[in-house]
């Protein structure tokens, strides 16, 4: 909207934009060019902003690389695991590291990697709990 004052009675009139460079007439009858808006008028466009609730648990930086170590860690023992299940000593001291790794991570940075070690960690641990279960039926019979 530009606003600008009458000539003949000084009311005060709005028009718009579009309008500028026009005559239109005021309500006392006198004819007014609407004039150009001045540039001191423009307003910068608005980029609206979404705040952030900060939580005692924010973290306003990246990954650390003591999470995603311990991701790459995570991952890495999972897939050891299941292998070692064979011999289950090594499997469930392999595993069970991994899992507190993975989970440790996770809370961090919540990485693929360590969603990844921790369900290899957790098929090895099952894969060594079954093998010591059947190791232990076969003993007594």
């Amino acid at each position: 909207m530009i606003r600008y004052a009458c000539g003949a009675c000084g009311a005060q009139l709005e028009s718009d934009d579009e309008n500028a460079g026009r005559e239109e007439r005021c309500a006392c009858g006198a004819v007014n060019t609407v004039p150009q808006r001045p540039k001191a008028d423009v307003q910068p466009e608005r980029v609206p902003v979404t705040p952030r609730l900060v939580t005692a648990d924010y973290v306003p930086y990246t990954v650390t690389s003591d999470a995603a170590g311990k991701a790459t860690a995570s991952l890495t023992l999972g897939i050891i695991s299941c292998v070692a299940w064979a011999c289950p000593l090594v499997g469930l001291a392999v595993s069970i590291p991994g899992i507190i790794l993975g989970v440790q991570s996770q809370r961090l940075e919540g990485s693929g990697r360590a969603r990844k070690g921790i369900v290899l960690s957790v098929v090895g641990l099952m894969l060594s709990i079954v093998n010591v279960i059947a190791g232990m039926i076969v003993q007594v019979e």
